[in-house]
């Protein structure tokens, strides 16, 4: 695998996001519980996030605060990618 530090990252927020999956060897959850474990501990505090409850469905996150957005998604990256730029929006969520 090639160092994080000469990977051509462009986003440079989530280089330590990078450096440590490289180091401990972990990629992105694979599994919905691994994923509604990673939305909990990394946007837990401001959205609500729910698994698809059927197969072919999409992932959905409600925001605690504001207007309480509703996101979705039909995977859990396209998800991430959502709230990603939902906070970027407003960056007081």
């Amino acid at each position: 695998m090639t160092d994080p530090d000469t990977c051509n990252i462009s986003n440079q927020s989530h280089a330590s996001d990078v450096a440590q999956r490289y180091l401990t060897g972990d990629s992105r959850p694979r599994t919905h519980a691994q994923w509604l474990s990673y939305f909990g501990e990394h946007h837990g505090d401001r959205y609500a996030v729910s698994a698809p409850s059927a197969p072919g469905g999409q992932w959905r996150a409600i925001a605690l605060s504001g207007r309480h957005d509703q996101l979705f998604g039909w995977s859990p990256t396209e998800l991430l990618d959502e709230l990603i730029d939902h906070r970027s929006r407003d960056p007081h969520r």
